[in-house]
C-alpha cells in the first residue's frame, strides 16, 4: 500500500461565547501510475518499399524494369544499360535492393538474375508478372510519439527507378516520413535524374533535383514497433497535363501523388504511374509500404509531490515548501525553445486552476492561471532559461526538486480573476515545461484556505490560549484549547471483507469553565467531504464516526454519543462530542475521541484530506 503518511490538521477559533477548531483529515490508499515518454528519439528505422509491381515488370523493349541502389551515374545518353558501366547496384550506404526467392525469403539480386522472377523465370509483359524487387533503406532517425499517434523519420541514402532496361530512370534521395495524429502521412523525397522521351532517343536533359511526394498514406498507426500500410492510389484522380489522359474506369484506375506526375513528365515515364487504359495498369497500383522502429518502454513515471503546508490561512501569506519525486527528466522532451529537443523539465506552480486543466486533455492555457510559477530544469539548463530570478530551480538527474512558495489566497483569487476564471481549485500544480507533451508530470496537491481566525496546517496549538472571557464584567471564565501539537495520524486504510478501515485518535481537548453563573455549554464537530490530493476522488464525510470520552472531569462535562461511520449521516452532521448542563460546577475537564474511517472498497486509490471543525457553544 501506499506508504506516505496521511496527517490530520489541526488549528482554533474562538469568538465571544462561540469556539471553533479546523482539522485536516486525511488517509492513504492503495496508487501508483505509469505514462509513456513522449516524441521519444528512435534509430535504426528500416523501409521496405516495393514502389509498385511496375517497377519490377518485364518491359516492351530492354528486358525489365527495376530497382538500383544509389544514385546512378550519367548514360550519357538514352540507351539500355551494361553490366560494364558498373550503374546497377544492390548495395550502397543503407540502401539495398533484394527480391523473393522460392522458398519466400528475400535476397540481394544479381544482374543476371535482377530480370527474373520468385521462380527463376524471365519476367514478362503480362500482367501479373514482376520480380517483386523492393528497396530497403536502414538506419533511419527521427522521433516517435506512441501517445500523439505522430512520427518523424527521416533516412540518408538513394535508390534508382530503371525502366525499359535504362533508356529512362531516376533517383530518389534522403527519404523523410512525416505522420500526423490523425493518422496520415506523406513519403518525400528529392527526385532527380535526366530527362528523355520515348520518341526522341536524342534528347537527354539532367533534371533540377526535386522535392516530390512519393507516397500519401492513411490509416497510419503509430505503436511501438512500426506500420504496413499500402499507400493511396485507387480511385486517385491526377492532372496529367500534355500527357497521356489518365483513364478512370476499371478495378485499378488511379494514380501516384501529383507532384509525382508532374516529375515524371520530365523524365518520360509518366504515363507508368497513373492509369492509362494500357495493358499492365493492374502492376501500376502502389506497394504496400512498411516501416519498422522500435520505441523503448518508457519509465514507468511515479512522481510525488509533498507540501510542507496545505491548510492555510486566508489571510496574509504563508510560506510552503513543495518537494517533487520520481519527474524522470527524460520524460519530457520540449518542443518549443529555449529548451527545443532537450529535456523539458516540469513547471510548479501554485495558483486556483479550472476543474479541467491538464494539457494533455487540451485544456488551454487560460484554465491554468499562476499566482507564481518555478521551472524545475537540468542545472545545465538553469542559465538558459532565465536563471533563479526568472524562476528556475534545480531538477536533479533523479527526478526530485524542493522549491519555496511564498502562498496568498487573494494573490490566486487575483490571478483566476484576470482570466476570466471563477471557479476553480486552490492547489501546487505540476506538469511539463517547454511544451512538452507528458501526462506522467500532470499532478494536482489541494490547498485549503480557513478564514475567520482559523489557525493554518500544521501549526502548534499552545497548552493554555484559546480564552474566551465573555462580555466585560462577567465574573470568571469559559476557555479551551487542544493539548498537544503536531498532526493526528488516521494512518494507511487497511481492506477487510466490504470496506477500507482506518482509525485514530483525536487531540485531547481541554475545556475550563470558572464563570459564577455555571450557563450550559456544548463542544460539538462535524466534517467536510474528504477529497484525494489530486482532487480527481472523494468520498463524503458521513464515513467518519467517533466515540467520545471524559477525562480528569470536576465540571460536570458528559462525553457526546457514539457516532457509527457511515450510519445516519455519521460527522457529515454536527455531533456533540462533550457538553455540560446549566449549574455545573467550576472546573475543568479533558475531552477526547476514538476515530474510525470506515470507506467503500471501491474508493478510489490516493491521499484524502478532509477539514474537521470543532465548535464550542456557552
Amino acid at each position: 500500500m501506499d506508504t506516505n503518511t496521511p496527517r490530520w490538521r489541526a488549528g482554533r477559533r474562538l469568538a465571544a461565547g462561540v469556539g471553533a477548531l479546523a482539522l485536516g483529515v486525511t488517509g492513504a490508499l492503495v496508487g501508483a501510475g505509469a505514462a509513456q515518454a513522449a516524441g521519444t528519439s528512435v534509430s535504426g528505422v528500416e523501409l521496405d518499399w516495393a514502389v509498385n509491381a511496375e517497377s519490377g515488370g518485364g518491359a516492351f523493349f530492354g528486358g525489365c524494369n527495376f530497382l538500383s541502389a544509389g544514385a546512378a551515374g550519367n548514360a550519357g545518353s538514352s540507351r539500355l544499360w551494361t553490366e560494364a558501366d558498373g550503374f546497377y547496384k544492390t548495395q550502397d550506404g543503407d540502401v539495398t535492393i533484394e527480391k523473393p526467392n522460392a522458398a519466400g525469403d528475400y535476397a540481394q539480386p544479381t544482374w543476371a538474375t535482377k530480370c527474373q522472377d520468385k521462380d527463376g523465370k524471365a519476367v514478362t509483359t503480362a500482367a501479373t508478372s514482376t520480380s517483386g524487387n523492393r528497396v530497403e533503406l536502414k538506419n533511419g532517425a527521427g522521433t516517435v510519439d506512441t501517445a500523439a499517434g505522430t512520427a518523424d523519420i527521416t533516412w540518408d541514402g538513394s535508390f534508382t527507378v530503371v525502366y525499359y532496361g535504362g533508356l529512362t530512370y531516376w533517383t530518389v534521395s534522403d527519404p523523410e516520413l512525416k505522420v500526423a495524429a490523425d493518422g496520415t502521412a506523406t513519403l518525400t523525397g528529392t527526385a532527380s535524374g535526366w530527362g528523355a522521351d520515348m520518341n526522341d532517343t536524342s534528347k537527354w536533359t539532367a533534371l533540377t533535383p526535386t522535392t516530390i511526394t512519393l507516397a500519401n498514406l492513411k490509416g497510419v498507426t503509430v505503436d511501438a514497433d512500426g506500420f504496413t500500410v499500402t499507400p493511396e492510389y485507387l480511385g486517385v484522380s491526377v492532372d496529367t497535363g500534355s500527357g497521356t489522359a489518365q483513364s478512370t474506369s476499371g478495378a485499378t484506375w488511379g494514380s501516384f501523388p501529383q507532384s509525382f506526375v508532374d516529375f515524371q513528365q520530365l523524365t518520360g515515364q509518366s504515363s507508368y504511374w497513373y492509369s492509362s487504359g494500357g495493358s499492365t495498369d493492374a502492376r501500376k497500383v502502389a506497394a504496400p509500404l512498411s516501416v519498422a522502429w522500435d520505441v523503448p518502454a518508457a519509465p514507468a513515471l511515479d512522481p510525488k509531490v509533498t507540501v510542507s503546508k496545505t491548510t492555510l490561512s486566508a489571510s496574509g501569506e504563508t510560506e510552503v515548501t513543495v518537494k517533487g519525486t520520481g519527474f524522470d527528466p527524460s520524460a519530457a522532451i520540449a518542443s518549443r525553445p529555449p529548451l527545443a529537443g532537450k529535456p523539458a523539465g516540469v513547471y510548479v506552480a501554485f495558483g486556483k486552476f479550472a476543474e479541467d486543466w491538464k494539457p494533455s486533455g487540451g485544456a488551454a492555457s487560460s484554465t491554468r492561471p499562476t499566482a507564481d510559477v518555478k521551472w524545475a530544469v537540468s542545472a545545465a539548463d538553469i542559465d538558459t532559461i532565465g536563471g533563479p530570478s526568472k524562476g528556475a530551480i534545480e531538477l536533479s538527474a533523479d527526478g526530485s526538486f524542493t522549491t519555496t512558495f511564498t502562498v496568498s489566497k487573494d494573490a490566486a483569487d487575483e490571478a483566476a480573476t484576470a482570466k476570466g476564471l471563477t471557479d476553480g481549485r486552490y492547489g501546487i500544480y505540476t506538469y511539463p515545461g517547454g511544451g512538452a507533451a507528458q501526462p506522467g508530470y500532470e499532478t494536482f496537491t489541494a490547498l485549503t484556505f480557513v478564514g475567520d481566525g482559523d489557525v493554518p496546517v500544521d501549526v502548534t496549538v499552545p497548552e493554555t490560549g484559546g480564552e474566551n472571557p465573555g462580555e466585560p464584567g462577567d465574573p470568571g471564565e469559559f476557555s479551551w484549547t487542544v493539548l498537544g501539537s503536531g498532526a493526528v495520524d488516521l494512518g494507511t486504510a487497511t481492506a477487510g471483507t466490504d470496506v477500507f478501515t482506518a482509525t485514530g485518535a483525536l487531540r485531547q481537548v481541554k475545556v475550563t469553565d470558572t464563570r459564577t453563573d455555571a450557563p450550559a455549554w456544548t463542544l460539538s464537530g462535524s466534517v467536510t467531504d474528504f477529497r484525494s490530493s489530486d482532487g480527481a476522488a472523494s468520498f463524503g464525510g458521513k464515513y467518519l464516526g467517533w466515540k467520545p470520552a471524559v477525562g480528569a472531569n470536576t465540571v460536570g462535562a458528559v462525553a457526546g454519543t457514539e457516532v457509527a461511520p457511515g450510519v445516519n449521516d455519521g460527522l457529515a452532521a454536527s455531533r456533540t462530542l462533550a457538553s455540560a448542563a446549566v449549574g455545573h460546577p467550576k472546573g475543568e475537564v479533558t475531552v477526547d475521541a476514538g476515530l474510525t474511517l470506515q470507506i467503500p472498497l471501491d474508493t478510489a486509490a490516493g491521499d484524502y484530506a478532509g477539514t474537521l471543525t470543532l465548535t464550542a457553544v456557552g
